[in-house]
């Protein structure tokens, strides 16, 4: 409670972040490490969506950023600060840091696969159709089955988690693209947003 008050009080050593239809994102001022994340009020789906992010930071931590506390209810959530990937430098660094062994056995078969290797978005682009298209049979994402005859043999841990998650729940591959990706403060591979999974599959 007298964290909510805190930030909601216009105490000068918080500022917002950002904010949605859902919740308020606020950090302490001289903090670049750390967010907390404010549901607007205790609506059950306001506060699921503080759970999932803390539930899923703790299942699958290559991937998510890291959890820290959380109030008994989720009415707020303390998290790894992470930044959007908004540049092609950005997302090189990215790659180089998480998919190192995917991307050199993309770049080999470049011409195969019909990128650019100039731009690391084509790059994720192609680790992203390693994964089925949500609702589509199995044998019938042929895209899929050969980007994952090129990335299976070389998958690191980062992308096995990824895999992991992506098969698991029903998560369509194309909200994991710029404005979803991010990376932490060394470059590792992060989803900014737990909503691409679903909460009732929870």
């Amino acid at each position: 409670d007298r964290l909510r008050d805190l930030v909601q009080s216009g105490d000068d050593r918080f500022k917002i972040l950002g904010a949605g239809a859902f919740r308020t994102v606020w950090t302490a001022r001289g903090d670049e490490d750390h967010v907390i994340k404010v549901a607007h009020d205790l609506d059950d789906h306001k506060l699921q969506m503080n759970k999932d992010d803390f539930e899923t930071a703790k299942r699958y931590p290559l991937i998510f950023p890291k959890a820290y506390a959380h109030a008994n209810d989720f009415e707020w959530v303390v998290m790894e600060r992470v930044t959007p990937v908004t540049s092609m430098d950005e997302m090189q660094k990215v790659l180089d840091k998480s998919f190192p062994a995917e991307q050199e056995a993309i770049l080999n078969a470049r011409r195969e696969a019909n990128i650019n290797p100039a731009d690391p978005f084509h790059i994720l682009g192609m680790i992203m159709d390693s994964f089925r298209t949500v609702g589509a049979p199995i044998g019938q994402d042929a895209e899929a089955e050969r980007a994952q005859d090129l990335l299976a043999p070389v998958a690191g841990p980062v992308y096995q988690e990824l895999s992991k998650a992506m098969q698991e729940f029903p998560i369509d591959k194309f909200e994991l693209g710029r404005g979803n990706i991010g990376h932490d403060a060394d470059y590792n591979f992060k989803i900014v947003d737990s909503s691409v999974f679903p909460p009732e599959e929870w």
